[in-house]
């Protein structure tokens, strides 16, 4: 079961770049039965593994923009050992509604842009650069509270902010998540949170597997449709969260 699960969210990770991340926690949490704080943790390990070896991938493609991914990154960086802390005093019912409701946000504000895609700047301003740098520094607050890549975050603002077209913007994503996945993780540690090894081991794996015809699929789809599919995926999951939080309250 749990390496079903996880090739479940390897698929998804493979096809949008960040849509498996958001599953990974739900999963975890209610078809494991994993408490939520240590479903953060190992979902950040798996999310990390899948990350490192997608943008190994693109590396040799040349999609990466090296510039923009570095800045996200050291933002991440930074941000992902205050997530860890904050998340260790909040309470697990809050930790899943406010990993809804973000979401939720981004899903929306994702669908919004498929209609009219961005079309790439001439070039990235500081003012751009500064942007982005903000955006990785919340994004790994996040990701060391809700135990997400970031992906789902950083691959919108790439778009929006950096200019990049959807592909070139999950590629280069990918590099930033796998760093800051490994901080957040770190810091967990540091923590004190513990995880299933077997648990974990058998995630990641099946995500490891996933991953591949993910990445193939995405190759073969529109900017557009990748865009739309991940934001479909995460209405209903943002959805999925508040109904069970409401009904079991």
């Amino acid at each position: 079961m749990t390496l079903i699960l996880g090739l479940i969210v390897g698929v998804l990770f493979g096809l949008t770049g960040n849509g498996g991340s958001t599953l990974a926690v739900p999963l975890l949490v209610y078809a494991l039965h994993l408490r939520p704080h240590a479903a953060v943790c190992t979902s950040m390990i798996a999310v990390g593994a899948m990350a490192g070896v997608r943008a190994f991938q693109t590396s040799r493609t040349g999609r990466i923009d090296n510039r923009l991914g570095w800045q996200l990154a050291l933002g991440g960086v930074a941000g992902a050992p205050i997530g860890a802390m904050i998340g260790q005093h909040l309470p697990e019912r809050w930790l899943l509604l406010v990993f809804a409701a973000l979401v939720l946000t981004v899903a929306l504000r994702l669908w919004s842009q498929t209609s009219s895609a961005p079309s790439p700047g001439s070039g990235t301003t500081t003012h751009q650069l500064w942007r982005l740098a903000m955006l990785g520094f919340g994004t790994g607050v996040l990701s060391g509270l809700l135990g997400v890549g970031g992906g789902f975050i950083l691959v919108p603002g790439l778009i929006l902010i950096g200019r990049l077209e959807i592909h070139r913007a999950i590629a280069t994503a990918m590099f930033s998540v796998a760093l800051v996945s490994a901080a957040a993780t770190g810091a967990h540690v540091l923590a004190g949170q513990r995880v299933s090894l077997e648990t974990t081991s058998l995630f990641t794996l099946g995500g490891m597997i996933g991953l591949w015809p993910g990445t193939w699929l995405a190759a073969r789809l529109s900017g557009v449709w990748l865009a739309r599919v991940l934001a479909t995926g995460l209405l209903l999951l943002g959805a999925f969260i508040v109904i069970h939080s409401l009904l079991n309250n």
